[in-house]
């Protein structure tokens, strides 16, 4: 069974709205291409690994604790007592990274037989998102 283990170290940003132009034609807002690209671009730099069977994916995306919070609740919310609340849907955290690989690291989405992904609060030097993807062979 293959597996892929990798660590984004960069912000996780949620897929942002289409955007229409005057004419009425959709476009990814600026944003959000350059995360998608960021994401691909670093997935092919570390690893060659390609699916285009059925595959199970993990993600848990590490989110920067809110400078704002006070420093008691700050440990709490990096211990995980607190538990990630941010304004970050995590369903848009989800698809902001799943369609960056598509055609990078598998196929096509409709491989994907089972996701979980978990937000958690992390300290500036551990934001990122981790990625696991495994072929369903069972």
């Amino acid at each position: 069974m293959r597996k892929t283990e990798i660590f984004f170290p960069f912000e996780p940003k949620p897929k942002g709205r289409p955007r229409f132009n005057r004419w009425g034609n959709a476009y990814t807002p600026k944003a959000t291409s350059d995360y998608e690209k960021q994401i691909r671009d670093y997935y092919l730099e570390n690893t060659t690994d390609y699916y285009d069977g059925p595959i199970k994916i993990r993600l848990i995306f590490y989110l920067p604790i809110p400078k704002s919070a006070s420093k008691k609740k700050q440990m709490k919310m990096g211990s995980g007592e607190i538990k990630c609340v941010v304004n970050k849907d995590i369903d848009n955290l989800e698809k902001s990274l799943l369609d960056s690989l598509l055609k990078v690291a598998y196929s096509d989405d409709k491989l994907i037989t089972h996701l979980s992904a978990i937000k958690k609060y992390a300290s500036a030097e551990n934001v990122g998102t981790y990625l696991e993807i495994t072929e369903d062979i069972d």
